[in-house]
């Protein structure tokens, strides 16, 4: 594959990638404001154990994509 070819493709990939990444980061705010919006009862519950367990992982794909796509920009700057 030409140098050429190959920055133009993972350029494109990098912009999707930022794309999902600012979709995940609108969901996890979303659930986050969610978790924190309900009664302290409902946090301490096993629905709010869940609840937060999702925002964790989200923060956890959105941090690990972005890693993963700072790597990629690296490739096609080189």
């Amino acid at each position: 594959m030409n140098l050429a070819r190959r920055n133009r493709i993972i350029n494109a990939i990098v912009g999707e990638l930022r794309e999902i990444v600012a979709e995940l980061e609108n969901v996890r705010d979303e659930e986050s404001d969610a978790f924190s919006n309900m009664p302290e009862s409902l946090q301490d519950s096993e629905r709010g154990q869940k609840a937060r367990e999702a925002v964790d992982t989200l923060e956890t794909a959105v941090d690990s994509i972005t890693s993963e796509t700072d790597n990629l920009e690296n490739i096609v700057s080189e």
